[in-house]
């Protein structure tokens, strides 16, 4: 009987074993955020923008249907 637990007990810690090895022989490191660079809208998109959020609500202010 403790020849059974024993060969169980060896059985599952090689799988155990196993996977960890396997997943550090597997495994990406995450790319970082900090190499994208997001490019930032210039002062005429900015103002186009404006302009067009501004038109946007004015039709929905006109538009309103409960006054």
């Amino acid at each position: 009987m403790k020849q059974d637990l024993w060969l169980a007990n060896c059985a599952l810690l090689a799988i155990f074993v196993a996977s960890i090895l396997g997943y550090q022989l597997v495994r990406q490191d995450v790319p970082s955020l900090s190499t994208h660079q997001v490019p930032q809208p210039t002062e005429l998109e900015k103002k186009k923008e404006t302009a067009e959020t501004q038109a946007l609500w004015n039709e929905i202010y006109q538009d309103y249907i409960f006054g």
